[in-house]
């Protein structure tokens, strides 16, 4: 306001004081550019000062970072030659323990060598007795059973000639005539190695007997169980030149012919053939199976009851079985809004014995079972399958039982029902049932076992893991366990070293180590297959003993024979191996050589590729900037003297001499927020900055202040 008076009273003297006011603004204009000139020159320097700290700091920072990659580098080296020596120090003490392990191992070989050449000795002249004592045997055998089928053969031909007679043809209890079987036996006896065994079924026919549980549905189940046995015997086909059988099947003239009497007919006329019947009778409420027959030249047929089972224990839990998946589903009919009248429809008699169940279970919640029989419902056709079906399995097993102790007596053939035990015992009804089977099928091959024991000795323990890999499958491991143990006790008995154990009653961890401590590199095959069964029960713990024993065998048996030419080929191997270790360390060199080479270049690869970026970048830099167009004009209504962008791009600050600062959105140009705040001596805004996180704002005035706002 002073200067626009001073402007007044200047204009209103002019025309008085001319030439002095000339001269006076002159000066005055003088005066101002040069304050202009030297503010300029200032911010100029300050600007400078400012430039030339922040590289004097990027070049610090520079200077640190390479320094500090350095010191990396260097540390980095520092640990490598470190690594280096020990792993050569490792090295070469590893090396020092070989060469000695080596002398003491060759010393070792030699004293063992030498213990070994005595002891090979005695156990060579075991081994030759045993063997001499087996072949004794095996011709032995060999003669008894000649000696039977020439006798055989004789009296096939007599009952040939007999078989025409009136009284034999009217009284002989089968459909097929004798004539026909005895005329096939002498066939079989010309063309087959080993005589087929004659296996016949009588069922049980209930039509013919009158029995107090006729009422509970049981029918004829002759077809069903015919045609199970006839299934099974495909294992034994009649043509098989090792275990054949010939089927007879339920061949009976009558149905009533069947018990002693019918096998004593049998046997008068078909003695010289050896034959097997299996009779199945209903006795009440329980099934009896009965074995019959006779081997040949046998002057009397066995006849025997050798399995009796309650049809309860059959059938009952089948019809638990069938009630409780009945009750499952009526759950889901009764969801669905079935009603009780539908639902008896159609459970039949699963719906009746679902009452008995739920009243089993009741009386067994409240200690109350087993007082009572519970009477389930068992008249269906589905539970006369199931009985047919089981009392298949025991026909089948009886039948593989017989066909294996007459070949294998007849033959030394290996028992064949051992393999199929999984298959049939996974399909009876009930644990109990289960065990009743599996203990009735062990007990008789225990008896043929001991039997054979007496003439053939050399086969039974194979014979025992056979049977012990059949009953592997079961839960019940003791029955596996038990026919393992049976063998290696035979099989240390052949050796003379089980009577050192038997007083002590040893289990199987000391048969075992009794074991390994007889074993010849003969029993390879004995050990592979008592390692399968040792597997298969869960006793694998035990295998790693028995490797090595069996490997300590074999590698002193290959020393005792060839121990000068084992040291040479030892000596041989050492080399080669040191020769190929030799060129594998080469190789790995190389390759290393080769890994830093393709670093190197895969490195440089990296820096010409960057380089190229860069020079793209500045060619795409200069092409922008050649191509530069104004996208927006802002502006104060003074000169504007500096701006400041923030971190982000996105706000744009400018300092006016119209004592203003304003904030613009630097995409849009348009204006935020206009700032006003330095003091009234004050005429313009000199410098501005932003903060790094772009939340502060610093300008500084011509009258020597610098204010600090918060941009929000």
């Amino acid at each position: 306001m002073v200067w626009n008076f001073a402007e007044g009273m200047i204009t209103a003297i002019q025309g008085f004081f001319a030439p002095q006011t000339v001269v006076a603004m002159a000066q005055r204009q003088n005066t101002i550019d040069q304050i202009e000139t030297q503010f300029y020159l200032e911010a100029n320097r300050q600007e400078f000062q400012a430039e030339l700290e922040g590289y004097r700091i990027a070049s610090q920072f520079n200077l640190q970072e390479r320094q500090q990659t350095f010191q990396a580098s260097l540390e980095g080296l520092k640990i490598d030659a470190q690594f280096a020596m020990q792993t050569r120090g490792q090295e070469f003490q590893a090396d020092l323990e070989g060469v000695r392990q080596k002398f003491n191992r060759e010393l070792e070989d030699y004293r063992q060598f030498c213990e070994n050449a005595r002891l090979q000795k005695r156990q060579d002249f075991e081994a030759e007795q045993l063997a001499r004592r087996l072949q004794h045997e095996q011709r032995l055998e060999e003669y008894r059973r000649e000696t039977q089928l020439t006798l055989s053969r004789v009296q096939l031909l007599t009952a040939i000639e007999l078989a025409d007679d009136q009284a034999i043809r009217d009284t002989f209890p089968l459909k097929t005539p004798a004539i026909v079987i005895l005329d096939a036996y002498k066939i079989y006896q010309e063309n087959y190695r080993n005589i087929p065994l004659l296996v016949i079924i009588s069922p049980p026919a209930l039509e013919y007997e009158k029995f107090p549980n006729a009422s509970q549905g049981f029918s004829k189940i002759e077809d069903s169980l015919t045609d199970q046995v006839q299934e099974f015997c495909k294992y034994y086909p009649l043509t098989s030149q090792e275990r054949p059988v010939r089927y007879q099947g339920a061949d009976w003239e009558s149905k009533s012919s069947h018990g002693k009497i019918a096998v004593d007919i049998l046997h008068h006329v078909l003695k010289s053939i050896p034959t097997v019947v299996l009779e199945s009778k209903v006795d009440g409420d329980l099934l009896r199976i009965y074995l019959a027959g006779w081997d040949m030249l046998e002057k009397v047929p066995h006849y025997e009851k050798v399995l009796t089972v309650p049809w309860k224990e059959v059938l009952y839990p089948i019809a638990r079985k069938y009630a409780q998946e009945w009750r499952e589903y009526r759950m889901k009919l009764l969801e669905k809004g079935r009603s009780l009248e539908d639902l008896k429809r159609r459970g039949g008699d699963d719906e009746l014995n679902l009452l008995i169940l739920e009243e089993e279970e009741e009386d067994r919640e409240f200690g109350r079972s087993g007082q009572h029989d519970y009477k389930y419902n068992v008249r269906e056709d589905k539970y006369i399958r199931e009985l047919a079906q089981f009392l298949g399995i025991c026909h089948c097993i009886l039948v593989g039982l017989m066909a294996d102790r007459y070949h294998f007596s007849h033959a030394d053939v290996h028992p064949k029902l051992p393999e199929l035990l999984p298959g049939l015992l996974e399909k009876v009804p009930s644990e109990s049932l289960n065990q009743m089977l599996v203990g009735e099928i062990v007990s008789s091959y225990q008896n043929l076992y001991q039997l054979a024991g007496c003439d053939r000795p050399h086969l039974i323990p194979d014979l025992y893991l056979d049977l012990a890999l059949s009953l592997s499958h079961l839960p019940d491991q003791s029955w596996a366990r038990k026919q393992i143990e049976y063998s290696i006790k035979v099989w240390l008995m052949l050796r003379n070293r089980v009577s050192s154990i038997e007083e002590q009653k040893p289990g199987l961890l000391e048969l075992l180590e009794a074991v390994t401590s007889a074993l010849t590199v003969g029993d390879k095959e004995y050990l592979e297959k008592l390692n399968g069964c040792l597997a298969a029960i869960g006793e694998s713990q035990h295998q790693e003993m028995i490797r090595v024993a069996m490997q300590r065998q074999e590698a002193e048996y290959k020393r005792q024979q060839e121990a000068k030419r084992q040291r040479q080929l030892e000596v041989k191997r050492q080399r080669q191996l040191e020769a190929e270790r030799q060129r594998q360390l080469e190789a790995e060199r190389q390759e290393q050589l080769e890994a830093e080479r393709q670093e190197q270049l895969e490195a440089e690869r990296q820096r010409q590729r960057e380089a190229e970026r860069q020079r793209q970048r500045e060619i795409e830099r200069k092409r922008k900037l050649e191509n530069a167009s104004v996208a927006c004009t802002l502006g104060h209504s003074g000169s504007v003297n500096s701006v400041a962008i923030s971190p982000d791009g996105q706000i744009l600050v400018s300092g006016s001499d119209d004592k203003t600062i304003t904030i613009w959105d630097l995409s849009t140009g348009q204006e935020l927020r206009t700032l006003t705040g330095h003091s009234e001596h004050s005429d313009e805004v000199k410098s501005l900055a932003i903060s790094p996180d772009g939340q502060t704002l610093v300008s500084g005035g011509d009258d020597g202040t610098i204010m600090i706002w918060r941009v929000v």
